[in-house]
């Protein structure tokens, strides 16, 4: 209970500072717009006001329950947690811009970024550790870390949502469709997977794009041209898209080619590529996700992580 309140009075404190010295001051709203004073504070009174309220119930509680009725309190407070922290966590990456933009002194951003949750969650975890086995509190404390886990785990995924979107508006601006018919990229669910360079045979390249349900196939512009890329083709993934090894011979395609079967492409019409990554290892990397007959995000970042794990093993 004194961990918990000690460290929460030290939150509070920093929250105090960030919107009293920051937040509420004339020089940031006369020079920043509405858009950027909210994007560089989000809900940050929300924050404060939760955590004066939960601080109060720790502070009320502490001279007369036994420090086994902790878990209690934060049971009761996580619904609210949970509101307030999703968006605050989601919007900080806007944050962490708009203080690089501005240049500001990078301890307001640490004042800004402080997240309380995850230090609850580390000293419920402790509190669990000197609980007997068989103590009635177990289970509620138990509790309180699922329900305080939860809330971090919804926060993380607010986040990477934000990141591939981001990723989503960006590459959108990139791909240049010309006269074909245009897909828009940006869509609920989509997830850019890989991207990356592959050979052709004839030394022609082109540029490959996995999302989780659309493969799109580029060509990189010239130099003289906009940066971007110019679409070649696109499928459906992973209906319309299929690979195979190809069995290389004497002065055939590349080494560790594979063949791309598009079996409906943009023309509605079959079509079929010998491509090859610049290394073996990502050449097996594209068609362990080409392959994969279902577009798990969790699986393929398993795929890819391991990939650059076998590459450093082979660097060290």
């Amino acid at each position: 209970m004194f961990e918990l309140i000690g460290s929460e009075v030290s939150y509070l404190n920093s929250l105090t500072i960030a919107v009293k010295h920051f937040y509420a001051s004339k020089e940031p709203k006369q020079s920043l717009t509405p858009m950027e004073h909210h994007n560089l504070f989000s809900n940050i009174c929300q924050i404060m006001a939760a955590s004066k309220k939960f601080l109060m119930d720790l502070k009320a509680n502490w001279m007369s329950v036994l420090i086994s009725q902790v878990e209690d309190i934060v049971l009761q407070h996580c619904p609210e947690f949970h509101r307030v922290y999703g968006p605050y966590v989601t919007n900080m990456r806007y944050q962490e811009t708009m203080v690089n933009q501005l240049q500001q002194n990078r301890d307001v951003l640490h004042l800004i970024k402080n997240i309380e949750i995850t230090r609850i969650k580390l000293l419920l975890q402790s509190i669990l550790k000197q609980t007997k086995p068989d103590a009635d509190s177990k289970s509620n404390l138990e509790k309180a870390i699922a329900a305080i886990h939860e809330i971090v785990t919804e926060c993380d995924k607010g986040v990477r949502k934000m990141e591939h979107i981001e990723k989503l508006v960006y590459l959108d601006r990139l791909l240049d469709f010309g006269k074909m018919k245009s897909v828009p990229l940006v869509v609920s669910g989509r997830v850019l997977l890989h991207q990356g360079p592959m050979r052709q045979s004839g030394f022609s390249s082109v540029y490959l794009h996995l999302f989780n349900d659309l493969l799109v196939i580029s060509s990189k512009k010239h130099w003289f041209q906009h940066a971007g890329f110019t679409v070649v083709d696109h499928a459906e993934l992973p209906r319309h898209v299929k690979v195979e090894h190809v069995q290389t011979e004497l002065l055939g395609p590349p080494p560790d080619s594979f063949l791309l079967h598009l079996s409906k492409s943009h023309t509605g019409q079959p079509t079929t590529m010998k491509l090859a990554a610049e290394t073996r290892s990502d050449t097996e990397v594209w068609m362990k996700l080409l392959q994969c007959k279902r577009k798990r995000i969790h699986d393929c970042e398993l795929i890819l992580n391991f990939n650059v794990w076998l590459f450093e093993i082979a660097h060290f």
